[in-house]
């Protein structure tokens, strides 16, 4: 008579279970601040990346055109001086397009905004998350000629064309980069001010006026 063999439960035992419960939330407290720090980290690289390659557009456009930005070059010759006024960014990054490759540059990673598919289309104001600045030329190499577009005065989020000076109250709003933004130079470079070194910077342009031009949308 052959007897049936008996076979041990391999089943978790509650306090078992209490533990591995205890080791994933452990590992969680201890993980996932550190991915979030990497994504931000990532993004902010992404963002210094894409305002380098802009500033480089400009600089390679205007080395066709007489060292002038397009924001001097009337549209008649493929510029956007007659454009301007409109206060649209995105009009002065289309003319661009040769240089920049892809309507991915002028997204910030960080930002909510979802690329336009190409120039031409369906690329507007809210596929765009830099400001402009007209006034800035090859001569003002320490002016504004892009930037974050999150800034916020008493009126709400800045849009259109706005006249900043280091009086204003003004201030990066938090949802991109932890109350901080991203200026990209007319001589190549890109730096990361607080609101305090941002209104520091706005002095330091040389121009009697930092006229800047801010992408519309909805969001």
């Amino acid at each position: 008579m052959k007897h049936q063999s008996s076979v041990k439960s391999s089943g978790f035992t509650v306090l078992e279970l209490m533990w591995v419960m205890f080791a994933m939330a452990v590992l969680a407290v201890l993980v996932l601040p550190g991915m979030a720090r990497q994504k931000a980290y990532s993004s902010k690289i992404g963002c210094v990346n894409n305002l380098k390659q802009v500033g480089l557009a400009f600089r390679m456009w205007s080395g066709d055109n007489g060292d002038r930005f397009p924001m001097d070059v009337s549209t008649i010759q493929g510029g956007t001086e007659e454009l301007v006024n409109k206060g649209e960014p995105f009009r002065h990054f289309q003319v661009l397009s040769n240089e920049l490759g892809t309507p991915k540059v002028v997204v910030c990673p960080s930002d909510g905004r979802s690329p336009a598919t190409n120039f031409a289309s369906d690329f507007s104001d809210s596929h765009v998350s830099y400001f402009v600045g007209l006034n800035a030329t090859l001569d003002s190499t320490n002016a504004f000629l892009s930037g974050d577009r999150k800034l916020e005065d008493d009126s709400g989020a800045l849009s259109g064309i706005r006249d900043l000076t280091s009086k204003q109250n003004i201030g990066w709003t938090k949802p991109i980069h932890d109350d901080r933004g991203h200026i990209a130079f007319v001589d190549g470079s890109v730096n990361r001010f607080t609101t305090r070194e941002l209104k520091k910077a706005l002095v330091s342009t040389g121009l009697a006026t930092n006229r800047l031009a801010f992408p519309g949308g909805a969001n």
